[in-house]
């Protein structure tokens, strides 16, 4: 090689790798745009063909900017009406929690009202508690297409397990029932409950006397239901607003004012007058009950001493707490009679049981079903005794 200046070579290899990259790139870039208009195309398509198979919505335009313009319009649409249904579905979600609380607000206060007082074992019956040695007693909730009525018992340690004598109490019902007895009842009650009795133009001074009981003890929950006008007005007069008075309209014969005869003594007079009190008692105040109050019924010849609400004297443990008609131990809870006849040989001796009675004088009932039931009952056949000329004495 001679000496003078060298001139370098291209690299034809170089080069040629770039043009490859930029054919590349360009490949891709064109290919991208073809797929995304493609994709795009089958959305429209699809879109298109699933409104077009909407009742609702109306047939698309031929031109593709114009049926674009409706797809759009449509999905707008389409998107309100969701959130329109969303927020119709988050109002009544909201409905039904609000009446969630409310029922169980009303159960809790339904079971605070027919909660029975604790008896021992470290726990309160109707109460569940955690704890070993308290009693243990869930309610059953049953199935959703069938709830139970009842109370389930869990098993716990012997002698813990309790279960409520109690019924719980009915849902007021005011059907049928005299709308001056309903307001008068939510005027004068105390805690639901109210003090009744029952009295007819032949027993006012008995009335009379009755209400002075009451009003000198303090008690401000009484109701006196009148049989007929006069005895309505006489109560008034004595009670000086101290002390509710309501005639019971529309009796029937069975239980309204004694109609009395000529012929008729003066025993059976009162046997009548009697019979009246007792029966109506039953079918007056079962409107009470119905209407959601505890009734202490009174007769008109009860010495009240002091505030039978106030003093601890009523236990409230069951549907209906009254009084046994015994005088001792033995008559007042039932004994085994034995008659002893020695002329009857081996056979001599004679048992039979006898039980205990209840008096209708003076008892608190609650409102219960069972207690409606019975008050139904007792009324339905008293009556009937009644208008087949037979009296009834307390139950």
């Amino acid at each position: 090689m001679q000496g003078g200046a060298v001139t370098p070579k291209r690299d034809s290899g170089r080069g040629l790798t770039d043009r490859k990259i930029c054919l590349a790139v360009t490949l891709g870039v064109v290919l991208a745009v073809v797929v995304f208009t493609v994709q795009r195309s089958l959305e429209e398509q699809s879109a298109a063909a699933i409104v077009e198979s909407q009742p609702g919505f109306p047939p698309l335009s031929p031109d593709p900017e114009e049926r674009a313009e409706q797809i759009h319009e449509q999905t707008e649409s389409a998107r309100k009406k969701i959130e329109e249904l969303q927020a119709t579905i988050k109002s009544l979600e909201k409905s039904r929690d609000e009446t969630k609380e409310r029922l169980n607000s009303v159960l809790s206060q339904a079971q605070a009202q027919g909660k029975p007082r604790t008896t021992g074992g470290g726990g309160e019956e109707g109460s569940s508690t955690d704890g070993s040695g308290g009693i243990r007693v869930v309610e059953g909730t049953g199935t959703p297409d069938q709830p139970s009525p009842f109370k389930l018992v869990r098993a716990g340690p012997a002698g813990k397990v309790r279960f409520p004598r109690t019924n719980p109490p009915v849902v007021p019902s005011s059907e049928g029932v005299d709308p001056a007895l309903e307001s008068l009842l939510l005027k004068i009650a105390s805690e639901k409950e109210v003090l009744a009795t029952v009295a007819a133009a032949e027993v006012q001074n008995l009335m009379e006397m009755w209400i002075k009981q009451v009003i000198n003890v303090g008690i401000t929950n009484a109701l006196v239901i009148c049989l007929d006008s006069s005895t309505e007005a006489a109560c008034n007069a004595a009670s000086a607003n101290q002390v509710a008075c309501y005639l019971a309209p529309n009796l029937p014969a069975a239980f309204g004012p004694p109609q009395g005869s000529a012929n008729e003594s003066p025993n059976q007079r009162a046997a009548s007058v009697i019979d009246s009190l007792n029966g109506a008692k039953f079918y007056v105040l079962r409107d009470a009950l119905a209407l959601g109050y505890s009734v202490l019924v009174s007769d008109l010849d009860v010495t009240i001493l002091r505030n039978p609400f106030s003093s601890g004297e009523l236990v409230r443990d069951c549907d209906i707490e009254a009084m046994s008609v015994g005088h001792d131990e033995a008559t007042a809870y039932g004994y085994n009679d034995v008659t002893d006849d020695p002329t009857m040989g081996w056979a001599r001796y004679a048992h039979t049981m006898r039980v205990f009675a209840m008096d209708s004088g003076f008892f608190l009932v609650r409102p219960t079903a069972p207690a409606l039931e019975l008050f139904d009952r007792v009324a339905a056949r008293l009556g009937g005794r009644r208008e087949e000329g037979a009296g009834f004495r307390g139950w």
